[in-house]
């Protein structure tokens, strides 16, 4: 058993490597790629918000 990151509840990993339960996993995954994706146009194109 180990422990979520974000909400602390306890979960079976299906890998040593998971760190998120699979309700704050979708969340995470969410988050991080809408950052990448900012990031990634952000560079690409310039930082041109109005």
């Amino acid at each position: 058993m180990k422990r979520c990151t974000v909400c602390g509840e306890k979960f079976i990993p299906n890998s040593n490597r998971q760190k998120y339960c699979s309700d704050c996993k979708k969340k995470v995954l969410k988050e991080q790629r809408d950052k990448a994706r900012d990031k990634y146009y952000r560079k690409k194109f310039g930082n041109n918000e109005k």
